[in-house]
């Protein structure tokens, strides 16, 4: 078996990935997604890939760690996938070593990853492993062929009537640095964020509002006069759309712009003719799962964060 850096400059490099997360992922990406969301990274990010070739060449895996500029200080995040074809052949711990030892080397402290909540086997081996479950995340969908809005009639006419109002991005591009204001200060109430700093403005817009499949028609977003107090967004995916965030100033939360922001969501989408809507959930983000409950959101299959303290991990003070 052969660990090597894999190299990947095209999108068509990323085409054996995708073709094993797709196997063992319960939703699909493909080589230009991973490309295109790998080239919006901010400059200055570490990255780092290898892969596990057998004897003829064939690609039993690879492993990725990487971390932005404003990552938490010490922290990496990691990735370790083989295909279902390959597994118990010593791949995965290959790999796992591998990328471990680039994080040591990189000043890596903990590293932090992801495990399928379905998925029991890869969740025992991570463990034996040393890594520990930290919290879970999950997907929630909604069927918005079977929607129905009338349910929800009169809550953003409600919210109006009590000040706020509501435009896109399109109407107002004049708005982009007051709403990148409002995302550096909401966002870390979500729970399970961290970082040493938010990103510069600059990566936020090209990662954020300039990314694949995002529209500034699809950027909503609730304004008290001049103040800007919620957003929500949505990015079209191959057969659906996502929405990305949705978030309220402290001091306006309680007050259904939330939910109203939403609904307005829903309505483009629907326009669009999306069959369905992905948001992602946190277990412990109570008030918007509220939120997604009363629409009929419906969780799907999850992950769960697995983290490894790699001081800690290294019984001769390195890992080998």
């Amino acid at each position: 078996m052969d660990i090597q850096p894999l190299i990947c400059t095209q999108p068509a490099d990323y085409a054996p990935i995708a073709a094993i997360l797709n196997a063992v992922r319960p939703f699909r990406t493909t080589s230009a997604e991973l490309a295109g969301e790998r080239a919006r990274w901010p400059e200055g990010s570490i990255a780092h890939l290898v892969a596990a070739r057998d004897e003829g060449g064939r690609l039993l895996g690879f492993a990725e760690a990487y971390r932005f500029p404003n990552t938490a200080a010490g922290k990496f995040y990691v990735n370790v996938a083989t295909h279902p074809a390959s597994r118990r052949q010593g791949a995965g711990s290959a790999l796992l070593k591998a990328i471990e030892r680039f994080c040591d080397d990189q000043g890596g402290r903990r590293l932090v990853g992801e495990v399928s909540d379905t998925d029991a086997e890869s969740l025992a081996w991570v463990q034996r492993r040393g890594y520990a479950v930290k919290r879970h995340a999950f997907d929630s969908a909604l069927d918005l062929v079977g929607f129905d809005e009338a349910a929800f009639d009169g809550v953003v006419e409600g919210v109006v009537q009590r000040g706020i109002r509501f435009f896109t991005l399109a109407e107002a591009p004049q708005a982009l640095q007051a709403l990148y204001r409002l995302y550096e200060a909401t966002m870390i109430d979500i729970p399970g964020y961290e970082a040493q700093s938010f990103m510069t403005f600059d990566t936020w817009r090209r990662v954020l509002i300039e990314g694949e499949g995002a529209r500034p028609d699809w950027v909503f977003v609730a304004a008290d006069g001049e103040q800007l107090v919620g957003v929500t967004q949505l990015v079209a995916h191959q057969d659906h759309v996502y929405t990305n965030h949705t978030l309220v100033d402290r001091a306006y939360r309680g007050r259904r712009i939330a939910l109203a922001l939403k609904l307005l969501a829903i309505r483009a989408a629907r326009r669009h003719g999306a069959p369905y809507m992905r948001t992602g959930n946190d277990s412990l983000n109570a008030p918007m799962l509220a939120v997604n409950r009363r629409l009929g959101y419906r969780p799907l299959a999850g992950q769960y964060e697995v983290v490894l303290d790699l001081a800690a991990h290294r019984p001769l003070g390195r890992v080998q």
